[in-house]
Parts: C-alpha cells; structure tokens; sequence
C-alpha cells in the first residue's frame, strides 16, 4: 500500500508526464491504492492494462494455459514445496504462480529452489509445453505464462 506521501509525489509527476505503474498484484488492489489518479496501470504481471485517464482495463493475454494438464501439475508441485517448507507460500495472479519463500530458512530454501528449478524444467521439458516459462527472483521462483510480459506490456 503506498504512502500518502508516495500518493502526492505521483499526483505532481502526473502534471507533467505520462506515468505507468507496472506491477505483479492484482488489478483490484492497484485501483484501490492508485485508482484517483490519471495514470496508466500494468496489473498482474502484464495480463492487464489499463491506461491514464482511463476506467477500462484490457486483458493483454489468455490464461487457459493454466487449465492444462501440465499446468495443474506444476502448480501442485510449486503448492507442496510450500506445504514443506516453513516460512514459505505460493502466491499467485492471473499470469503466474511463485513459490515464495522470502521468510523461510536461506539455506533450505536455496537448496530447495535449486531442486525445485530442477523439477519444473523436467515436468516441462518432458511434456513438451512452450505455454509456461520457469522464472525466479529474489527469493522466489515459479511459472508464467510465456505470452505474458510486463515489459512488453
């Protein structure tokens, strides 16, 4: 949640340019933190947009991928790492599902997230999907769509 401060350094901004916000959380959280001011929004990870000065969101995507086989596989394993590991959980949006484990044990959690890369690259490998990338970050690894991207956005 942004500061009020955070709030009216972005209002000031807006005055002069054209201001995106690009951010993983859901849509509905950014329009309740963001929603007053006229500025462009890129929610869950580039599945939507919606642009300054605007009411209506776009969906960038298709999210069917997730409803394949090999997606509900990936997406249980990613669900049983976190079952196993304390201080961790998935968290999920529209366009990917991560394994976070920003408050678990760093050694555990290092070793398992190497194991767990492992893991999602052969399910992936093996069933021949091109639907779903593997992706990690600061302490976080999971899988996104591939034709999702907030850069692209």
């Amino acid at each position: 949640r942004p500061t009020q401060a955070s709030l009216d350094s972005l209002a000031a901004i807006c005055k002069h340019s054209v201001v995106y916000i690009i951010s993983d959380r859901p849509w509905q959280s950014l329009v309740e933190w963001f929603g007053s001011l006229p500025i462009g929004i890129v929610a869950e990870s580039g599945l939507y947009i919606r642009h300054p000065n605007s009411e209506a969101w776009d969906q960038l995507g298709s999210t069917e991928a997730f409803e394949t086989p090999i997606a509900r596989q990936a997406i249980r394993v990613l669900e049983e790492y976190a079952d196993d590991t304390v201080g961790s959980y998935v968290y999920e949006n529209g366009s990917k599902h991560t394994w976070c484990f920003g408050t678990a044990e760093f050694d555990l959690a290092a070793y398992l997230g190497k194991e767990l890369v492992g893991t999602l690259e052969k399910l992936l490998i093996q069933e021949g999907s091109h639907d779903l990338q593997i992706v990690s970050g600061a302490r976080e690894i999971g899988i996104r769509l591939t034709d999702i991207d907030k850069g692209a956005a």
